[in-house]
């Protein structure tokens, strides 16, 4: 199982993360996620802006494989944090 969430560097998550069966399906989840905010985000940045602080981001979650343990991202100005990462449930049966 796969735990996806955001939450500001340094600060606990303000929601529960979601839950997946499989990396693709919080990394899907993740994007889905980033491009809802980015089209938040075009009412009031202008494109550069937008693009600074978001494409990268969305570049590279798309650009993930299918299988992966974790990843972790960060949008442009570094305000927020973006993971999926194995259950601490799942760490734990590997030892």
């Amino acid at each position: 199982m796969y735990a996806a969430g955001w939450n500001m560097p340094g600060y606990m998550p303000e929601t529960d993360p979601e839950v997946f069966e499989t990396f693709a399906e919080g990394r899907d989840y993740l994007l889905d996620t980033v491009e809802r905010f980015a089209d938040s985000d075009a009412d009031v940045m202008d494109a550069i802006e937008l693009a600074t602080k978001w494409d990268d981001l969305i570049d590279q979650i798309k650009a993930l494989p299918d299988e992966m343990y974790e990843w972790q991202g960060y949008d442009g100005d570094l305000t927020l944090s973006f993971w999926v990462q194995l259950t601490e449930e799942d760490a734990s049966d590997g030892e």
